[in-house]
């Protein structure tokens, strides 16, 4: 993960059937004004699997409740109103009882070519 931003990325997510966990998302806003924020887990094709909106205090940390999620596998993007820092785990895709450490990375979005509509 890198610096603060405004819009992240995280290339998977997974819950599989039966073990099914769902992934595990906190966000941190080391700023001085609240931060309103919204998670998107996409399907693979792009489209919105389930979004969990929430505004994390200054100088805090929130956790999102995934837990309305069906059995599927993804990606995820975030996307605030302030710079934050996301943390997540996720189910491991070869060992399903097992969770690992999801990977963020910052999205400029006025260098990025993909539709506006998939940072949203």
């Amino acid at each position: 993960m890198s610096d603060l931003a405004t819009h992240w990325i995280s290339p998977a997510w997974v819950n599989e059937p039966g073990e099914g966990v769902p992934p595990e998302i906190a966000v941190v806003n080391p700023g001085s004004k609240p931060a309103n924020l919204t998670v998107y887990l996409r399907n693979l094709d792009g489209s919105v699997h389930i979004s969990v909106g929430t505004i994390v205090p200054p100088h805090s940390c929130a956790f999102l409740n995934t837990y309305d999620i069906q059995e599927t596998r993804g990606w995820l993007s975030l996307a605030s109103d302030r710079p934050v820092a996301p943390w997540g785990t996720t189910q491991s895709a070869v060992q399903p009882e097992q969770r690992v450490s999801m990977s963020f990375y910052r999205v400029e979005p006025w260098k990025i070519t993909v539709p506006p509509e998939l940072l949203q």
